[in-house]
């Protein structure tokens, strides 16, 4: 009888083993948390609407998921069924995923900087405008700011005498130096209220070039984080 109730219990099912341990919620939760913070702003702001943006949105975080998942599966049965393996395969993907969706500064002719969230590049509007972002009111589809970088041969090699010019009669200059990557700019401040003229705008001189760091915008909208994000993460590409 013994022998009989052994038999029956070898050839019992055995309970199916997950293909990922309990610990590989840990970087799911990371991604998902990236793509809340990075992924979802970048996502609003290429869309068109707010419906295209939850669709981009979704379709991004699902094909991260299946693709991380796929992998594991396939490490899983490459390793004969080893749910270590595969939730550190889960892991790695998951991570890889989520450092993908770090802001990266974007390079432009001779300099770089970080993209500010909610901004989009648009193409320049003349061949001295090397990057030009536009802030999109996603009900209009129309920009509530602009932020541009031209760079040129200076009229005057004095930085000083190029913001006094830029500011015109109503602007001002501010005494104090901005700092650009390693170079020292002259802050200039207009009361302008619409995308024809300049609102802030750093002027610097580097290497017979006058570079004018500008934001525009329209009244109400804020462009003033995004522009010191510029300044803050701007960096030269050589020296």
């Amino acid at each position: 009888m013994s022998e009989i109730v052994a038999a029956s219990e070898s050839q019992a099912p055995r309970p199916k083993l997950s293909i990922l341990a309990w610990w590989g919620v840990v970087p799911l939760i990371a991604f998902l948390a990236m793509e809340a913070v990075y992924g979802w702003p970048r996502a609003a702001a290429n869309a068109t609407s707010s419906e295209y943006a939850v669709s981009y949105f979704v379709g991004e975080v699902l094909g991260g998921l299946l693709i991380a998942y796929g992998l594991s599966w396939v490490v899983y049965r490459a390793a004969l069924r080893s749910q270590l393996a595969a939730t550190i395969a889960f892991s790695l993907m998951m991570g890889l995923a989520s450092v993908a969706l770090l802001p990266r500064a974007t390079s432009f002719d001779d300099f770089r900087f970080e993209i500010p969230r909610g901004w989009t590049l648009v193409p320049p509007q003349r061949a001295k405008t090397k990057a030009m972002l536009a802030l999109i009111n996603g009900k209009t589809n129309t920009p509530d700011g602009l932020l541009m970088v031209d760079v040129g041969k200076p009229a005057s090699p004095d930085a000083m005498e190029v913001a006094k010019s830029l500011a015109g009669s109503d602007g001002r200059v501010l005494p104090e130096k901005v700092a650009v990557d390693h170079d020292e700019g002259v802050r200039v401040e207009t009361p302008s209220v619409d995308l024809s003229r300049p609102r802030i705008a750093v002027v610097v001189m580097r290497k017979e070039k006058v570079y004018l760091i500008m934001g525009a915008s329209i009244q109400g909208a804020d462009i003033s984080p995004a522009f010191e994000e510029v300044l803050k993460t701007w960096r030269w590409n050589a020296d």
